[in-house]
């Protein structure tokens, strides 16, 4: 749910913004893409973090 709501306000941000309606798919993919970059870069430190805590 709350992705859904990002998303349109994601939308609405590019229309403000005077994005142009072709780029729209573009600037929303190239956000999820970062998103799902940083949530993984998020994971494998977590996943460290844990590993280093268990070791000691």
């Amino acid at each position: 749910m709350l992705g859904v709501i990002l998303l349109q306000v994601l939308q609405n941000l590019v229309n403000l913004l005077g994005i142009p309606s072709s780029l729209n798919f573009a600037v929303m993919g190239g956000v999820i893409l970062i998103g799902v970059t940083a949530d993984t870069q998020f994971a494998r430190y977590r996943s460290a973090r844990r590993a280093a805590a268990a070791m000691a």
